[in-house]
This record gives C-alpha cells, structure tokens and sequence, in this order.
C-alpha cells in the first residue's frame, strides 16, 4: 500500500493581515474560482459565565465591554485530494475590565475541496487565510445565538 504524501503546512500561523504570503492575483483567482465549501464542523466548544454577569448586564453604568476575536489555528493543503482544511477559533467575551463575566469560544474545522490541480500552495493558503473566517462566523454566530438564549444572556 502506497503511504500518502504529508500535507504542505507551515508553522507557526500567520494571525495578522500582513502575514498572508505572497501570490499573484491569477493564482488566488484560480482557486477561488474552483474551491467549494464542503464542511464545517463545530469541534470545540467552550462557555462560561459568572453570576455576577446576570446582575451587571442591564446596568448601563457597569462599564461592561464585548470583545470579539478570530485566528487560524492550522491550516493544511492536500494536493493528491485537491482540498485545503482549517481550523478557526472564534471568541466573544464580555468584560467588566478586566474582570471576564462571559466567554464563548468555539473551534471549527472547513474544508474546500474541488481546488484546480494547477493551484499553488501560496494561494490556497492565502485563500483559507482570508476567506475561511467569512465561512465560519455564521456557524459562530447562530451558535452563540442558541447559547445566548440558553442561559438568557
């Protein structure tokens, strides 16, 4: 039995903007022309609140903030199967300074299959890198919805 190549990855994961590789324009067309959302799953999830988040929330001079973040956790391309996989973390929190009285942070893994066989890896990367997160946050989204009214926060 013939051993599978090892996907292309590099680490560590960019997290800003600036740190999306270099491509060219035809390169990221090509794949984002031909990649197709197959997946995402919900694979993590984590939610926690404090009582005293029940007593602050309609107070409007509790100084309460809401914070949302996002990052790539890992990202992998296969170029036998033509499809790229990432994980993403999604948090919203609320804080009372820098007190945390509400956290939800979720973990969702995608998949874009269908990738066109002459795709460079630097493209693919810089797709899931700018385009994965718009894929996800619905999910997120929806999720922190039911959570939301779950624990009538």
């Amino acid at each position: 039995m013939a051993r599978r190549p090892r996907p292309k990855a590099d680490t560590p994961i960019p997290t800003a903007a600036s740190e999306v590789p270099p491509f060219s324009v035809d390169d990221y067309n090509l794949v984002a022309g031909s990649a197709d959302l197959k997946e995402v799953r919900l694979i993590s999830s984590t939610f926690k609140t404090e009582a005293s988040y029940y007593t602050l929330k309609d107070d409007e001079e509790s100084g309460l903030s809401n914070e949302f973040d996002w990052s790539l956790i890992s990202y992998s391309y296969h170029e036998d199967s033509r499809a790229a996989m990432a994980v993403y973390s999604m948090t919203v929190e609320v804080r009372a300074k820098r007190r945390s009285l509400l956290k939800i942070e979720d973990r969702y893994l995608i998949v874009y299959a269908g990738i066109d066989s002459g795709a460079k890896e630097s493209a693919v990367r810089a797709f899931m890198m700018r385009i994965g997160r718009f894929a996800v946050y619905p999910y997120f989204r929806a999720h922190v919805s039911q959570l939301s009214w779950a624990s009538k926060a």
